[in-house]
């Protein structure tokens, strides 16, 4: 879900100290980028066998004690590998501090960690924040953990079926994620939205599937090299599984994706034609990758608090350094220099307006410092520490553009799905949302709904929702963890109701 996001922080500062220390215990820090704050520790041990093993802890994303792939420790520079999140630590240790830098996706996010003391049970000592829509036991339904084998490949997915007691359901939903690595509850910032819409829905007499992501959780696989059609692949088997379960034989069946989750729906809405009976777009993209991940960073800018004339000065020259990625990945330092040159022409046709609020933070979403003067931006263009800045990014954003997964969606056009679908198609956006805007994407998902010609395909913008479908201020941008509520009784409604019009409208289905 947030893997859209892909301007991170530049400015950092480098320690490098020059003798080595014991490493072992707990290790923690922030994560900041973009706007958002995520707190994540490191336990570092030397187990029997000898080496060094570690394990990490995210706890607002519901990350508890994930094994690293690979530990080391030489010459004073630590590294952690976590394969399954395509993820890597690298850093150096002084005293009680570990000054690092956090590997993800072409991203790099400078972090300090300070040593903890704590015991083994609670590596991250803090009050959990309250989620109160997260459904706890006993439930009113039935809950079945599953393992769903792929038929061409040699892992399985594991998920959660829920069912309500009387048989047979209204219908079947099968829930899909959105983008980077998720659970089946999708959790984030410890919310767990897709636990809360199978709760809802399951006690309304449906049946709801939700899945681990491959590399996640209990399901088996690996996400590195995975890109939205083998995603897709994915939701397609677990579908097949729910086709299989005689419980669920002659009721719809139909999907509900969140982010990239609803581009996959569509996908799979297309190939799948009358098949499928209905599928739910959450957040869902109606413009291609490249438009979207534009509007997304003048979005997360305009909400950290940055001036209309420096965020849209800002979106041009990333509107370019796009055009210049997408038709050069396969030279990336011929890129990079055509990147480099349009910043100086941009630089130079700035007002000094623009450029005294500091063009360099606005870039990588850092909310500006109120009633207090930010650095001088370098009087020439061809300064050291600037040229330095941006050979940097441009360095991280080709890297990140030529993953096969954000190829893909960079190059993908939703509408090529959206508008060759029949069924019923119901796709919902929040009006606060920076991730996939609103005012963005309305059009395009309306024109593939007309295009769509089903009566009951509606696209419906919901005032005052964020990406997480929170009812959440304009300003918090992806903050999600600043609210309590994970995801509004509003939208949970709206589904609810276009649901049993849509149902009410199909005939029975025969049973086999």
């Amino acid at each position: 879900m947030l893997q859209y996001s892909f301007i991170a922080a530049l400015l950092w500062h480098l320690c490098s100290p020059l003798y080595a220390q014991d490493i072992t215990g707990y290790w923690q820090g922030r994560l900041e980028a973009g706007g958002q704050s995520l707190k994540i520790a490191f336990y570092i041990d030397v187990p029997d066998t000898g080496g060094y093993c570690s394990f990490l802890y995210v706890p607002q994303q519901g990350v508890q004690r994930l094994p690293a792939t690979r530990t080391t420790f030489q010459n004073n520079r630590l590294q952690i590998r976590f394969d399954n999140l395509e993820a890597s630590f690298r850093g150096q240790p002084s005293g009680d501090t570990l000054e690092g830098t956090w590997h993800q996706n072409g991203q790099e996010i400078r972090t300090r960690l300070v040593r903890l003391e704590a015991p083994a049970a609670a590596p991250l000592p803090e009050t959990p924040a309250n989620r109160p829509q997260t459904p706890l036991p006993p439930f009113p339904y039935t809950t079945e953990e599953v393992d769903i084998p792929g038929p061409q490949w040699p892992f399985s997915l594991a998920g959660t079926l829920t069912l309500p007691r009387q048989l047979p359901p209204k219908a079947t939903i099968l829930l899909i994620t959105g983008s980077g690595p998720q659970d089946r509850d999708e959790t984030i910032m410890e919310h767990k939205p897709f636990a809360v819409i199978a709760d809802h829905f399951t006690r309304l007499g449906y049946a709801v599937l939700r899945v681990d992501d491959r590399g996640m959780g209990e399901s088996g696989g690996t996400l590195e090299g995975a890109t939205s059609l083998d995603f897709a692949q994915d939701a397609k088997t677990c579908l097949a599984y729910l086709r299989l379960e005689k419980r669920l034989a002659g009721v719809p069946i139909g999907l509900l994706g969140h982010s990239e989750g609803g581009l996959i729906a569509a996908m799979i809405a297309e190939e799948e034609g009358d098949s499928l009976d209905f599928f739910i777009m959450l957040a869902g993209p109606g413009q291609p990758g490249y438009a979207l991940l534009a509007d997304q960073s003048r979005a997360m800018m305009l909400a950290n608090g940055h001036s209309k004339a420096t965020t849209e000065a800002c979106y041009q020259l990333i509107h370019e350094w796009l055009d210049i990625a997408l038709n050069s990945v396969e030279n990336t330092a011929a890129a990079q220099e055509a990147g480099m040159e349009a910043y100086r022409r941009w630089r130079e046709e700035q007002p000094p307006k623009v450029l005294t609020e500091h063009v360099l933070l606005a870039l990588f979403g850092q909310r500006p410092k109120r009633k207090q003067p930010l650095a001088n931006v370098p009087a020439k263009p061809d300064t050291a520490a600037e040229n330095t800045a941006i050979t940097w990014l441009l360095d991280k954003m080709m890297a990140q553009l030529t993953t096969p997964w954000m190829q893909f969606f960079l190059h993908t056009d939703p509408s090529r799905y959206l508008e060759n679908t029949h069924i019923p198609m119901l796709a919902l956006l929040g009006s606060h949302d920076v991730q996939v805007v609103a005012d963005r994407n309305v059009k395009p998902l309306k024109r593939a709904a007309e295009a769509n010609g089903n009566p009951f395909s509606q696209v419906i913008v919901l005032k005052g929702h964020n990406h997480l479908f929170q009812k959440a201020p304009a300003n918090l941008g992806i903050r999600y963890d600043e609210v309590e509520q994970t995801i509004s009784p509003q939208t949970l409604r709206t589904i609810e109701k276009w649901l049993q019009k849509v149902l009410a409208s199909q005939p029975q289905k025969a049973t086999f």
